[in-house]
């Protein structure tokens, strides 16, 4: 699928991004252009990138693309996007799909558990970003 994964109520139907190879950013994301132009000028300065450009795709839910695969079910869900992890999130319907693991890559892990079910608790931390969060034992049906 070639598409950036949006919020519900994400109204475009595309989303406009920096291409920056691992720095891509998505247009908004940090809700401050100035910021946005400073994360890209700095992985330029430190080499991590030769060059940036626009690249506009079409907007879609994570819903929308399970709703086409149809998996019977989904042990782990892993999510790394670059600050846009409560727009995919929220994108997602979790009374149709019900990961019994996310791992999420995040600077806000507090933001995360209280966008998620209460069915679903932080159960480790892997690393300094990443959290892993699991269906709790009486929800996992």
């Amino acid at each position: 699928y070639h598409c950036a994964l949006v919020a519900d109520d994400y109204a475009q139907k595309t989303v406009t991004m920096k291409y920056g190879n691992l720095t891509s950013i998505v247009e908004g994301v940090y809700n401050d252009p100035e910021r946005e132009k400073r994360a890209i000028s700095k992985a330029l300065e430190r080499g991590w990138i030769e060059k940036t450009y626009d690249i506009e795709v079409p907007a879609r839910t994570l819903t929308s693309i399970l709703d086409e695969i149809t998996p019977a079910r989904i042990d782990l869900f892993s999510l790394d996007v670059e600050h846009y992890e409560l727009s995919v999130l929220k994108g997602l319907d979790f009374t149709r799909y019900r990961p019994l693991y996310l791992l999420v890559e995040t600077y806000w892990p507090d933001k995360i558990s209280e966008l998620l079910p209460p069915e679903y608790q932080q159960l480790e931390q892997m690393s300094p970003m990443d959290f892993l969060f699991g269906l709790r034992a009486d929800a996992e049906k």
